[in-house]
């Protein structure tokens, strides 16, 4: 964390220079218009009596991007999914292809490049560009005249359902600005369905036949969706797919879709079976990290050491794939993890550093601990995710080959 963050107002509140953080604001252009400070879901903008100009609060931003997204002037800038960012991410994914159609996803709704166009049912196929957003109430629209301008066809944006978004307000921002924009394109002689909304949002599902009605996933269920009678009963109304309890179940009669034990067990078995040296494993949250998920998004590899499995949050951490990965020969395994009191699902940071605290005093009987580490970071600070992995790798390279073989044999 860098130091500007701190509990002292002057400097938590005061950002235009600071080069770290990933959000800023030209205050001394500032209008006055206050529609910032009127869509900020966590309360970190605030205006100061006497300039009457709009400052940030470091510590309570999330970095959701709905204030530079609201900003008439745009004087909020973010180092993430600005317009000419997204323009750029996009012309470089459409080369070699010819894309008619886009869709546009919010993390939070589970859809990926291998799941989306199977759960939407989506017709474009491979004609269709899709990716995801970490919140779908950044996206202006200036942004989406500019996907007019490059040739787009449709546009579809997929929104967490307004009541599950994981940043309070996003959802509903983003369907506000679909409205406004369906009326803008049929203003400008386009058609109507041209651009479309729909949300979703991800559920656990529960084998009943499989549980033993311990009720760990009850207890550590942050939304209290999960009672215990005969068996564990879901309700699926509150569930928000954080997967926490997919990740504890000593049954394994839990699982979430979007994030099956099995899909992840075979991604860790292809990446030990690769030959590169050393094996930098991490399993992240996908809001803890945003350059690397958008690479991974779309295959765009930029260190073959390493393999970055996106979670929909860091409890889904299982210590069965920690487990998996080491018996595999995997050299490394860094947890990606959202600094305390910034988990976008409310307590999955927490209680994965609590097991794995707990799983590294069994490691280190068998001189593994240390090729197993937490780092807490957030994209809001620039560059910390990579530090703590440059630093992890380093670590790793100082180990050694690990002693564990791919096939579970102790060298």
């Amino acid at each position: 964390m860098n130091e500007s963050n701190n509990n002292n107002a002057d400097t938590s509140f005061d950002n235009a220079h600071d080069e770290n953080f990933a959000l800023k604001i030209q205050t001394e252009n500032c209008g006055d218009c206050v529609f910032c400070l009127s869509v900020c879901p966590f309360e970190a903008l605030v205006q100061d009596k006497e300039s009457k100009k709009i400052l940030l609060d470091q510590e309570k931003c999330r970095l959701c991007g709905i204030c530079a997204a609201a900003c008439p002037s745009r004087l909020i800038t973010t180092t993430y999914y600005d317009v000419d960012g997204l323009t750029e991410y996009i012309e470089r994914r459409m080369i070699g292809h010819e894309y008619k159609r886009i869709s546009i996803a919010c993390r939070g709704t589970g859809l990926t490049p291998t799941n989306w166009q199977e759960k939407m049912g989506d017709e474009g196929g491979e004609s269709t560009l899709f990716f995801t957003l970490p919140c779908m109430g950044r996206i202006n629209l200036n942004f989406l005249l500019k996907l007019l301008e490059q040739g787009f066809e449709k546009i579809s944006l997929v929104s967490c359902e307004e009541e599950f978004c994981r940043n309070k307000e996003g959802g509903k921002v983003a369907n506000n600005k679909f409205i406004t924009a369906q009326t803008l394109f049929e203003d400008m002689g386009y058609y109507g369905d041209m651009i479309e909304f729909s949300t979703r949002a991800p559920k656990a599902e529960i084998e009943e036949n499989k549980c033993i009605a311990c009720g760990t996933c009850a207890f550590l269920c942050p939304y209290e969706a999960i009672k215990i009678e005969a068996s564990a009963k879901l309700d699926k109304e509150k569930c928000k797919g954080c997967g926490l309890c997919v990740a504890a179940c000593p049954a394994v009669a839990i699982t979430l879709e979007e994030s099956t034990r099995d899909l992840i067990t075979e991604e860790i078995s292809e990446f030990a079976s690769s030959t590169v040296q050393p094996k930098i494993l991490v399993l992240g949250c996908q809001w803890s990290e945003y350059t690397t998920v958008d690479k991974t998004e779309a295959g765009e590899v930029t260190d073959e050491n390493v393999k970055f499995l996106k979670l929909p949050c860091s409890g889904r951490i299982d210590v069965l794939h920690i487990l998996k990965a080491l018996s595999s020969g995997i050299d490394g395994i860094l947890l990606s993890i959202c600094i305390d009191d910034i988990c976008n699902l409310e307590t999955g940071n927490k209680w994965t550093q609590a097991k794995v605290t707990y799983l590294k005093t069994i490691l280190e009987k068998l001189n593994l601990a240390e090729r197993v580490e937490i780092c807490l970071v957030h994209p809001k600070y620039i560059g910390m995710f990579d530090t703590k992995l440059n630093e992890f790798k380093q670590k790793v390279e100082e180990l050694g080959q690990s002693p564990i073989t791919a096939s579970g044999v102790v060298e």
